[in-house]
């Protein structure tokens, strides 16, 4: 079964775009928008010369560092797991 879509209008960065989007990821699209603008409005009284394409760069690269970053812990974590399991296992064939 298709999931029903609408049309809705958002105001980022004081750009109307329209996105065709679920009636189940609205809210969290709604709630991203308002957190992009929430940030860029902070970012803008700290730098007030910042031109909306420089605002939207740094605002990018922001995002992007921060994702990089939960990808590098998640990954860390992940191996951290993996190199205990191991040591674990090299324990008991020495040890047995």
């Amino acid at each position: 079964m298709d999931e029903k879509k609408r049309i809705v209008n958002l105001q980022i960065l004081g750009v109307v775009v329209s996105l065709n989007i679920s009636d189940k990821n609205e809210e969290i699209v709604r709630y991203a928008a308002k957190k992009l603008n929430d940030r860029a409005k902070d970012i803008k009284e700290k730098n007030p010369t910042f031109e909306s394409t420089t605002l939207l760069a740094y605002l990018a690269l922001e995002e992007c560092i921060g994702s990089m970053n939960k990808d590098k812990k998640k990954n860390e974590g992940f191996f951290k797991r993996i190199a205990i399991f191991i040591s674990e296992k090299m324990n008991q064939l020495f040890t047995d």
